[in-house]
């Protein structure tokens, strides 16, 4: 690994030879190699004295076969030691990032160095799901689901994808990802209000349903459906005295929903007035 600041793969490839025979042996092991890009953009131009922006990416990241790596902050916005330009494939968060260090303990560091091992644990959840899904294949998946970052610091702006973790799992599952901590905020006679946390990227609507656990006479389900992003519901109008299991999906305008996800608890409505 060194600083070269290589623009194009021809230059990379032939500086760097022995690299791309062990990175070939990874790749047709199924075994996917990311690296930073670099912490080196800023450069002293002796002709201003100014830091001026250099583009290209460092060794190995270079290569075609690597996945290179910069690094954003919280709002997207491209860290300024960030190396990048046309070899760039992914954004990653890089700034601020709370990592290990010797003795058992954590610190915050900044750097490509930290944002690309949120790329390679992305590919390990992907490919979790999917353990045959090529290397290609996956870093395509993270790459069309990622949100465009605009890095402007070049005569030529490059747009490259901040990962979207979440995104890229549904688009690989085919469904939304379920919502979680799902938990009885209340119970108000014959209604029940439920709280839960979305975990989705793109759900056009959640349903939450009560569903009777037994009762001596047939009693409906009733679900409620609410807009996107809406993390809690009332269900109304469900029979008295009768306890219900509840769950809540989330689910695409198409109507492919996530898995039911359901609080610990199956409470019971009050009991009718007399």
């Amino acid at each position: 690994y060194w600083h070269g600041a290589f623009t194009n793969f021809a230059d990379c490839i032939d500086d760097c030879f022995a690299y791309r025979d062990i990175v070939a042996n990874q790749i047709d092991a199924g075994i996917a190699v990311v690296s930073s890009a670099g912490n080196g953009a800023r450069t002293c131009n002796p002709a201003t004295g100014n830091l001026d922006f250099v583009p290209g990416v460092d060794a190995p990241a270079c290569l075609p076969e690597v996945i290179a790596v910069g690094s954003v902050g919280d709002t997207d916005g491209v860290s300024r030691y960030s190396q990048g330009g046309a070899l760039l494939d992914l954004f990653a968060p890089g700034e601020g990032i709370n990592s290990s260090v010797l003795g058992g303990n954590y610190d915050r560091f900044s750097g490509t160095s930290m944002a690309a091992p949120h790329v390679a644990g992305a590919i390990a959840v992907l490919r979790n799901i999917d353990p045959w899904r090529d290397v290609a294949d996956v870093k395509g998946r993270l790459a069309a689901t990622g949100v465009s970052v605009t890095d402007a610091r070049d005569t030529t702006p490059v747009v490259v994808p901040r990962i979207q973790v979440d995104a890229a799992l549904e688009a690989q599952l085919g469904a939304p990802l379920a919502p979680s901590d799902v938990t009885v905020v209340a119970i108000s006679g014959t209604a029940i209000r439920i709280a839960w946390t979305d975990n989705s990227a793109s759900e056009a609507s959640f349903r939450a349903t009560a569903a009777p656990v037994s009762s001596t006479v047939p009693v409906a389900s009733r679900t409620a459906v609410t807009a996107a992003d809406v993390t809690e519901e009332v269900i109304q109008l469900l029979e008295p005295d009768t306890e219900y299991e509840l769950f809540v999906r989330a689910c695409w305008a198409g109507g492919q929903c996530s898995e039911r996800s359901k609080p610990d608890a199956t409470p019971r409505t009050a009991a009718a007035q007399p």
